[in-house]
């Protein structure tokens, strides 16, 4: 998982780590600060066979929902 803007570009979940493939955890969270804005990343996946079934990942800047996605 990648944020850019047209400024900058960061990795919120990188490729190459090993636990962005190997993570028991239902729900991530992640928050940084991007262009002077509070971002804040949730992904939500499924009990069983997670990596096979779609996930939610939903985007806030400061407290408002900036975006959601549910799929793979």
């Amino acid at each position: 998982m990648k944020i850019e803007t047209p400024d900058e570009s960061r990795w919120v979940q990188h490729p190459l780590h090993p636990l962005t493939h190997f993570s028991f955890r239902l729900k991530d969270k992640w928050t940084g600060t991007v262009a002077g804005q509070t971002v804040t990343v949730e992904k939500r996946r499924a009990l069983w066979v997670a990596g096979a079934r779609p996930q939610s990942i939903k985007v806030f800047v400061g407290e408002a929902l900036a975006a959601e996605k549910h799929g793979y």
